[in-house]
């Protein structure tokens, strides 16, 4: 990245032009009936599209351009209006639309358009029903309608993406990890790799610890609000307090 200190150093080498990675163009479409703008009246069944927003917040933060388009709802040809509009980008990330509801029209629209499966459906929670594909040379996230689920997707498999693109080194594609010892006891009785919002900070006596929040409902927006990390939890494993965990760093740490 090419901050105060880096131009200075061009400037004094007399690098008027350096060759440079543009940013990533990234649209977004959330899909659903049940979806409304944050400005307009929330009636019985509906919930405020908070997707769009996030992922272009997370997008902004991780050195893309994003490009939000208007709400499609559950229609075959709305959606394929959607996808067609959208593949001028250099990546293209929907919420909802791609598990086996019988709204669930994504993943099926992308099949005809002729995308190219690379995979569908992850052993994480929350995240579960990610699709991911290519239509042309256009790489396409499907990410679940959920809000956490669609973040933690965006982290785990979208960042790395972006990074990647971006012409970062391999080192920097995943979020920095470390380890934390747990405040309380947890417990991760599913079948899948849990990715559990937390609060990390530092005591002085035990290094870095890790507060796990108690709502992790993948339904429930409000536990992103805070975290600064995220613990891993493998399948079934069942953790005591003071206990050592893998966590991820998201954000800045007190």
């Amino acid at each position: 990245l090419l901050g105060p200190g880096e131009l200075a150093v061009l400037a004094t080498l007399q690098k008027s032009f350096v060759s440079v990675y543009r940013k990533a163009r990234v649209a977004i479409i959330s899909t659903g009936d049940e979806l409304v703008e944050i400005e307009e009246e929330v009636g019985a069944g509906q919930i405020v599209n908070s997707n769009t927003v996030a992922l272009a917040a997370f997008c902004r933060a991780h050195g893309a351009d994003p490009v939000m388009l208007p709400v499609a709802r559950d229609d075959e040809g709305e959606i394929r209006r959607a996808v067609q509009s959208a593949l001028d980008a250099d990546f293209v990330l929907s919420s909802g639309g791609v598990s086996v509801g019988d709204y669930d029209y994504v993943k099926k629209v992308l099949d005809e358009l002729g995308a190219k499966t690379i995979f569908w459906r992850v052993a994480m929670k929350p995240g579960k029903p990610l699709f991911f594909c290519k239509i042309g040379a256009t790489p396409y996230f499907g990410l679940p309608g959920n809000p956490v689920s669609s973040m933690m997707s965006f982290l785990q498999f979208v960042r790395p993406a972006l990074y990647k693109a971006g012409g970062y080194p391999p080192a920097a594609w995943r979020l920095p990890q470390t380890t934390a010892l747990l405040d309380d006891a947890v417990e991760n009785d599913g079948g899948r790799r849990n990715y559990m919002r937390c609060r990390l900070y530092y005591c002085e006596d035990s290094g870095l610890r890790a507060e796990v929040f108690a709502q992790q409902g993948s339904h429930m927006v409000s536990s992103m609000v805070g975290a600064n990390g995220i613990a891993i939890f493998e399948a079934g494993r069942k953790a005591l307090a003071n206990d050592t965990v893998q966590v991820q760093i998201i954000g800045s740490i007190n």
